[in-house]
């Protein structure tokens, strides 16, 4: 017997979003995927693979450096301090480049401005020769995941990362005030 239901709240949710994921796919040509947050866990849910130099490899549950990530950061600039503390452990925090953030003062900085400026930007953070960028997906002021693009680092200049970004977060807050299904997640992501 099948215990796969088409129609529970998550897959609706999918379906309902990928629209949004292409429309991101087709304005950046790069690697894009949907996200949501399980409690501390990053799970993909969709991902359309880019048609330049790079593409991105994602499995089902992330597990790039929550500090060093564009979801992971967005993740965390969405929960309570008690539990950032939890997640990230003591410091340093691990540096996999030159560029992770490796003090909670660095990192705390990037958490205010991704809360600021609803994007994140993380050139190559988590490994070299990588920019990702990502958007909360929010409902009624409540992060539930986001949306993610990656790319060669070399592809886009540090100049145009800004403008990458708020294309990016244009199409999460699309998203998050389009798609149907998006009250019903509530009850099943981070709490």
């Amino acid at each position: 017997m099948n215990n796969f239901d088409p129609w529970h709240p998550v897959h609706n949710f999918r379906r309902e979003s990928y629209p949004f994921l292409k429309q991101l796919h087709e304005q950046t040509r790069e690697t894009s995927a949907l996200i949501l947050f399980l409690g501390t866990q990053r799970v993909v849910m969709d991902a359309i693979h880019g048609q330049l130099t790079l593409s991105s490899y994602y499995d089902v549950q992330l597990s790039s450096p929550v500090h060093g990530s564009a979801s992971g950061k967005i993740l965390l600039a969405s929960l309570p301090a008690g539990i950032v503390d939890e997640v990230l452990g003591g410091e340093p925090l691990p540096k996999y480049t030159e560029f992770t953030p490796t003090t909670r003062d660095d990192l705390d900085r990037h958490l205010i401005e991704i809360r600021e400026t609803r994007y994140c930007i993380s050139r190559e953070e988590a490994f070299n020769g990588i920019v990702a960028y990502g958007a909360p997906i929010q409902y009624r002021g409540r992060v539930l995941g986001c949306l993610v693009s990656t790319a060669a680092s070399a592809d886009i200049a540090t100049r145009d990362d800004a403008s990458f970004a708020t294309k990016l977060r244009d199409v999460a807050n699309l998203l998050s005030a389009s798609v149907p299904s998006i009250h019903q997640m509530k009850f099943f992501l981070t709490g």
